[in-house]
């Protein structure tokens, strides 16, 4: 999946690979999505962020969960850097301010 966000000869691969892990709403989707940030380029991150826009900038319970499962992640103690990719992709997300919020 990493090298599918990171497909340099095709930017739509990028985005719509970055939408799907998104969606998924789990850890393992934000792990590489939070991952292929750390290795992407400058316009591949523009596409990321737009996927992360596209899907999150929504519905504010969408980015909470994954600001949520970001937190989660924040707390690997992994020695591959997990908790450092989780803690930024969790700033990204912060500054996202979503459409709809409940009632």
């Amino acid at each position: 999946m990493l090298e599918l966000v990171l497909d340099q000869a095709d930017t739509m691969v990028t985005l719509v690979t970055a939408e799907a892990l998104l969606r998924r709403q789990d850890k393992a989707g934000l792990s590489v999505l939070a991952s292929a940030w750390e290795a992407a380029g400058g316009q591949q991150r523009g596409w990321i962020h737009t996927a992360i826009d596209d899907v999150l900038g929504i519905f504010s319970e969408d980015r909470d969960k994954a600001m949520r499962l970001c937190e989660e992640l924040m707390q690997d103690d992994a020695a591959d850097g997990t908790a450092r990719r989780a803690r930024r992709l969790h700033e990204i997300l912060v500054g996202l301010d979503p459409v709809l919020r409940p009632a």
